[in-house]
């Protein structure tokens, strides 16, 4: 059986120049997560954050840890200092879970209660933001104006934290206030274009990764922050690392989950051939909206349906299925397709976040060549960082 092998302080040990290291893991013992004031070692509360957030399901699920595995492997062989251990040990299995019975581990009773305990780690729910707006961003022909939401929670005076949302296509939700100590952090949050509080929905004009790290600058110059935490996971961590290398003196430390650098192979591991192996029942239901002629690239398959006014019902059943393909499997404990996100809005939310996701993928996240996040890494080897993240799934023996 596959057991996840533990990582979070040894990837920031790894990434971390020695220095930085010393100055982030500063913290004395006896002070509590997030409050060990600004700089390095305040990011400290928002890693105990992510740690409890990736235990509760915001992480990775099995096929795209291995995907994002492989983006933070080569992230980490760019940055770090030393060669990292070839590999790290698995932890032993969880009490009452038979070694010999993998379906212990898809028991939804345990996962709710999995997802249960790893929420009572985060911090307090926050029911409301502070205050709350919309950042007027009209396209540069005028026929489309982008209105981002955004709002602010925690300590007003706090230390600012940018959080960045998933997807691309995702939205914020009020578990993402809770990954930063509220005494201690300026939490901001916004959704980005086309997504969630955002208008006009699933838009796709003007929305490339270059327009979000404009929104991120305009609306910290709005807010009036000089320098902040950037804290993402998944396509957030891919949106904070691209930030981060084309405003680096704005960014005060990085906290990032689930590694996603947006390369090719990355992408075909989870749209053509390679997550399709550990799900085989949802790839099926990935693969049926699309004919057989066309299942060579079912990233440009899909986008031909999702860009397709013309057939409303063929759109949304394109839509749908490309959405649960992504949350039936990308979480650590899988969302059953019974429950879709979205709510009672769950065609409006599978629209934009399929359109806008695969607009994305399908342009290779609009960055100049594959690898160009890892290609300019050394625009933030300064910046003080903490990864948590799975870097790979190993077996689990009693050795």
């Amino acid at each position: 059986m596959f057991r996840l092998a533990p990582t979070a302080l040894t990837r920031a040990r790894q990434l971390l120049p020695r220095p930085a290291v010393a100055r982030a893991l500063s913290t004395n013992a006896s002070t509590s997560p997030g409050t060990s004031g600004s700089g390095a070692g305040s990011a400290y509360g928002a890693r105990a954050g992510a740690e409890a957030g990736a235990a509760q399901g915001l992480g990775l699920g099995l096929g795209a840890m291995v995907s994002s595995a492989a983006a933070c492997a080569s992230l980490v062989a760019c940055i770090a200092t030393e060669p990292s251990p070839a590999r790290l040990a698995a932890p032993a299995p969880p009490s009452g879970h038979a070694e010999d019975d993998p379906s212990a581990y898809l028991d939804q009773a345990r996962i709710e209660h999995a997802r249960a305990s790893g929420r009572s780690q985060l911090f307090p729910a926050i029911p409301e933001p502070n205050k709350s707006g919309i950042m007027e961003v009209p396209t540069k022909d005028g026929k489309i104006t982008h209105k981002i939401y955004w709002e602010e929670s925690g300590n007003p005076d706090g230390k600012p934290v940018v959080f960045l949302h998933g997807g691309p296509g995702g939205a914020t939700s009020p578990t993402y206030r809770r990954f930063h100590d509220p005494t201690v952090y300026r939490i901001i949050m916004f959704d980005q274009r086309g997504c969630g509080k955002s208008t006009p929905g699933a838009c796709l004009e003007e929305n490339t990764t270059w327009h979000l790290i404009e929104d991120i600058e305009r609306l910290r110059k709005q807010l009036g922050v000089d320098t902040w935490q950037v804290f993402g996971g998944s396509w957030g961590s891919t949106l904070a690392l691209a930030y981060a290398e084309t405003h680096p003196s704005r960014v005060s430390e990085l906290v990032l989950r689930g590694i996603f650098t947006l390369r090719k192979s990355e992408l075909a591991f989870y749209y053509q051939e390679g997550a399709s192996h550990i799900f085989p029942d949802r790839w099926d239901e990935f693969i049926a909206p699309i004919p057989v002629a066309e299942r060579t690239d079912f990233i440009t398959a899909y986008r031909k349906r999702l860009i397709n006014d013309d057939n409303k019902d063929e759109q949304l059943r394109a839509a749908k299925a490309w959405t649960q393909w992504e949350n039936t499997t990308s979480a650590l404990y899988p969302i059953p397709p019974s429950t879709p996100k979205g709510g009672d809005r769950v065609n409006e939310y599978s629209l934009a976040f399929a359109r806008i996701e695969n607009h994305y993928f399908h342009h290779g996240g609009f960055l100049a060549w594959d690898d160009w996040i890892l290609d300019n890494v050394d625009k933030i080897r300064h910046i003080p960082t903490f990864i948590v993240q799975v870097p790979t799934l190993v077996p689990h023996t009693t050795t």
